[in-house]
């Protein structure tokens, strides 16, 4: 498999984890993710399997398009998906309609097979999860999903679940642990091919509790609090397909039937409309809402003017149309921090000789400098050459963010707040220069140390209009402090093969979709110091770091105060360190009908209290 197949795939992954979990992000051109590298990078070998970032490109839609093919329960004479649901209660408050407008059809709606960004927010309100996600932290909670309670062993390699009594699905029949088990057997089952299975790779056994129907085990090969994450999966019903084969588990035509979430499908017109009901035996609670929708819009311009003429009631609003909204009483606007890194890469190892970060007996292997970019005095030059401001507004305008930490504001538990933003400072960074020994000799404005040029090669990905303006812009800084850079784009798995190789100097890259749970950026234990494979692409080696992430990932019983101190000490010593140049993080900004009530958007989902919406 080529870096860029595994980087995409990865990608398409971490997204699919993203909208498990509640959010609506669709992937940007200028992110770099752990889950997913963006037309940036990510790439996690099978040992780093709950990467939740992913190196982020320009692509749009990573899923593969799966044909639409028979249906379930029959097509209509205009090929409409229809699924027989029940009629709401009688009893039931009317909320009205409520219409996201979506820029890209679903592919399938299979939860094990589907990447696909709205395929996903579909199925997240048909079929519930073990495990719920915090709206506001983003930390795993019981509040939504099927999970009461879970409980650690003490060793940390066996998670004891007990699920809530009195769940049933749509079709009266009970939910219970057998449809948990039935769920995660089947993503990791080989014969059935999806990109879940690696999340799950950490799993040894998933086993019911002899006598108790409500409650299972996960048996694990070490302790890991990450797995909590891969938890937000969509749990199938065991009594409806326990009895499938596996090439019929991986159909793309296995679409929802019944129901345990919000809502039950009603209908799917391909390329034009999905149709949600209320579901009236919902265990929460049965939305006061009567349907909800998905109107698919490719075209950016339609979308907007759907919101503007009261057609659409949900909407991811790109930069230029902010304005426009704003100036309409009638509309909110909810803006937060995207779950995205926008930064340059340094590599710290001889790009001549890229080595693993462990030996075969797992040993720390110290690697060669990079003859330049080794030197800690040069790398915080380059950090302090950088009048962040200036490039933020020039290329991102009000959507740009400058950050301290590489662990985003809006994972409160384990972010590094109060790690400072690095300041502009041209004269620290010639002085660290000369400290470091680089003078300009000859007067060209080029620096040199015994008779070589301070000449450094920037790369970024073609398919990324902002990070290919970012590049001239930061070239052309360096060059005011007596640094050469050159500065290339090209095309993304030219970037990505180079970038995982460690065969350059430095890239221009970002991460998306990482996620809530810093145990999921690999980026800097030397474990994932693995060239071609590992996200750790920039050979960052020390020891008491990785024993902290260590620790932070096997902390007993996941407590989120003792794992967030250790995150907090690891971003302060990143920071101190610098294998990373934090350019940006970027706001994102969504919008709906003030006539709405009760709607409470949060970073980590927007709709985790829908059975209490209604409208004005």
């Amino acid at each position: 498999m080529t870096h860029s197949k595994i980087i995409y795939g990865l990608l398409a992954l971490s997204l699919a984890l993203a909208l498990f979990t509640g959010l609506r992000r669709i992937i940007q051109s200028n992110i770099v993710q752990p889950d997913t590298l963006q037309s940036n990078v990510g790439a996690h070998n099978a040992e780093a399997a709950h990467s939740a970032g992913s190196i982020g490109s320009a692509a749009t839609d990573l899923a593969s398009q799966a044909a639409l093919t028979t249906p379930v329960t029959g097509t209509n004479s205009a090929g409409q998906l229809r699924i027989n649901a029940p009629a709401a209660s009688p009893q039931a408050i009317q909320g009205g309609t409520f219409i996201q407008v979506v820029e890209r059809d679903a592919d399938t709606l299979n939860p094990l097979l589907t990447t696909n960004a709205t395929s996903l927010a579909v199925l997240q309100k048909i079929y519930p999860a073990l495990v719920d996600q915090d709206p506001a932290s983003g930390l795993p909670t019981a509040t939504h999903g099927l999970a009461e309670s879970w409980q650690f062993a003490s060793d940390g390699r066996a998670i004891t679940f007990t699920l809530r009594s009195g769940i049933t699905w749509s079709d009266g029949v009970p939910l219970t642990a057998r449809d948990v088990k039935f769920t995660y057997d089947a993503i990791r089952d080989p014969a059935i091919q999806n990109l879940y299975r690696d999340n799950f790779a950490n799993v040894n056994d998933v086993q019911l509790v002899a006598g108790n129907e409500q409650a299972l085990v996960l048996q694990l090969a070490a302790a890991d609090c990450a797995i909590l994450q891969a938890l937000h999966q969509p749990i199938l019903p065991s009594h409806l397909y326990g009895s499938a084969t596996a090439a019929e588990l991986a159909d793309p035509a296995l679409w929802p039937q019944i129901s345990a979430g919000p809502f039950l499908l009603l209908d799917w017109t391909p390329e034009s409309r999905i149709t949600l009901v209320r579901n009236p035996t919902y265990w929460a609670g049965a939305p006061q809402l009567d349907r909800w929708e998905f109107h698919v819009m490719p075209d950016a311009t339609a979308r907007l003017q759907a919101l503007l003429a009261g057609e659409a009631d949900w909407l991811e609003l790109a930069p230029d149309q902010i304005a426009q909204v704003q100036a309409r009483a009638d509309l909110t606007i909810y803006q937060t921090l995207a779950d995205s890194l926008t930064f340059v890469a340094l590599n710290l190892a001889d790009p001549q000789d890229a080595q693993p970060g462990r030996t075969a007996m797992d040993a720390l292997n110290p690697q060669p400098a990079h003859p330049i970019l080794g030197d800690l005095r040069v790398r915080q030059a380059l950090a302090k050459a950088v009048d962040y401001g200036q490039l933020l507004n020039q290329v991102y305008g009000s959507r740009g963010r400058q950050l301290g930490a590489y662990v985003l504001p809006t994972i409160p538990w384990a972010s590094a707040d109060d790690l400072p933003s690095r300041n502009f400072d041209r004269i620290a960074a010639q002085a660290l220069l000369a400290a470091a020994g680089w003078q300009d000799e000859d007067g060209d404005g080029v620096r040199e140390r015994a008779g070589v040029p301070l000449t450094l090669s920037l790369v970024t990905n073609t398919d990324s209009p902002e990070r290919v303006a970012l590049g001239p812009l930061l070239v052309a800084q360096w060059q005011q402090i007596g640094i050469q850079v050159t500065f290339q784009a090209l095309p993304f798995a030219t970037v990505t093969d180079s970038l995982l190789a460690q065969q350059y100097d430095m890239v221009l890259i970002g991460w998306d979709n990482l996620g809530a749970d810093p145990a999921n950026s690999d980026f800097w234990h030397s474990r994932y110091d693995a060239p071609d494979t590992g996200t750790n692409f920039v050979s960052y080696q020390n020891a008491q770091v990785d024993d902290w992430l260590d620790q932070a990932r096997t902390a007993p019983a996941c407590d989120p105060g003792v794992r967030g101190a250790l995150y907090r000490t690891v971003q302060q010593q990143i920071a101190q360190d610098l294998p990373y140049i934090l350019l940006s993080g970027q706001m994102k900004a969504w919008a709906y009908p003030t006539a709405w009530q009760a709607l409470r958007p949060e970073p980590w989902g927007f709709d985790s209290n829908v059975q209490q919406w209604w409208r004005r």
